[in-house]
Formats: structure tokens, sequence, C-alpha cells
């Protein structure tokens, strides 16, 4: 069976709990530019953003970064299943191969993932693809974000025993994708030795008018 999805009000729970940060606030875009041209190292333009939107049936969309995109800002999904965290976010680039940024974070200790067990699908019914290069970060047991033993007393809540973040090349180049589905075969989630179901991860493409903005202490 696959593992029960719980909804946006568990994602956002599991949200506070694993990630640091807030996603940006949804300004409108005159207010934006007033604020943006007063504050130094601001800034903030229209742009055409080409990007693979989350499928909200399949997690809760959440921004992949604190600084960027306004109204797309919501790009990947976030989706906890069993007190496994997992953040799955695509990345177009026009003329490159896709990549995703993959986040599987946990309390648990025996948690471990396997990113070779990450497939991509194009369309349904097509024979799916995995990965030809994999970049990943882990971050130790039992440490803080920042790498530092936790503070006495720190909740585990805020930090989680285990957080590895993957990002994944496929070969195939961004361009030719319209919608795609990030798959975790069998094995690729374990908690205590024990494979843990994941359901698929869905994307459209889409080609929206959008206001990027940035700043120095992003």
């Amino acid at each position: 069976m696959v593992a029960r999805y719980g909804g946006p009000v568990d994602d956002a729970r599991a949200f506070q709990r694993f990630r640091r940060g807030a996603t940006a606030a949804a300004i409108p875009a005159a207010v934006m530019l007033s604020v943006s041209a007063g504050l130094p190292g601001c800034v903030a333009y229209p742009a055409t953003r080409t990007y693979f939107a989350p499928d909200p049936a399949d997690g809760t969309p959440t921004a992949s970064m604190a600084c960027g995109w306004h109204a797309t800002r919501n790009d990947s999904l976030l989706r906890e299943a069993d007190g496994v965290v997992i953040q799955v976010s695509p990345r177009f680039v026009a003329g490159k191969p896709l990549t995703v940024a993959v986040l599987v974070a946990s309390a648990e200790a025996t948690t471990a993932s396997d990113p070779a067990q990450l497939r991509l699908r194009v369309a349904p019914g097509t024979v799916p693809l995995g990965p030809v290069s994999v970049q990943t970060v882990v971050q130790d047991a039992g440490r803080s974000p920042t790498g530092a033993p936790p503070a006495p007393g720190q909740a585990v809540a805020t930090r989680p025993a285990t957080q590895t973040w993957y990002t994944l090349t496929f070969p195939v180049a961004s361009d030719g994708l319209t919608a795609i589905t990030i798959e975790f075969a069998a094995g690729a989630v374990r908690v205590g030795g024990e494979p843990r179901p994941v359901a698929p991860f869905r994307f459209q493409r889409v080609v929206r008018r959008d206001w990027y903005y940035g700043s120095l202490n992003c």
C-alpha cells in the first residue's frame, strides 16, 4: 500500500519542524516595487518564467527558495508520511538536462534513502528514467542544520535525526517535457531497514508572467 498523505495541515506542520525560514507573503506588485525601490540591495522586475508547477493533489506546493519569484514561488512539493518529510523540486533550464532537488528528512535516526531508486516518468505508459548523476549532501545525525551539536534541551522536532539533500540529473532536456512524474521505487526510503512506500510527485510545465525579486540578504 502507498503511505497515506495527510494533507496540507500535516505538511505545514512538517515544514515548520524540518525546514527553517518562511515563504514570502503574497504582496501586490505595486507594493513590492515600492518596497524594493526603498531598500538598498533589493530589486524586483517583471519576467516570464517557465517552470514545472506542482500538482497540489500530491502534497503541499512550497517555495524551493526564500527569494526569487512572486506568483510562482511555490514551485516544489512537500509531503509528510509516517514521520518522513520529502520535498521535491524540479528545475527547468532551457537547453539543459532536467535536474530535480530532493530533500528527505526524519526524526528517526534509522531513516535511509537511496537516490538511485528515484525515477522520472515523462508520460503515462512510458519507461521511467533513472538519474545519470547524483550530488548528495548529508546532515549528520543529531546535529543542527549548521553542523553544530544541538543545544541541551533542544526539541528533537527542530533538528531531524537525518536530513539528506540530493540533486539528480536525468538524461532528457527540460525543453521537451510537458508533464513529469517523480517516482520512488521500492526501497528508495527505508526506516529501520523496512521500505516505506512513497506516492509519486507530479508536475506540469507552465509558462507564466511573474515578478522576480532578490535581495543581498537572501
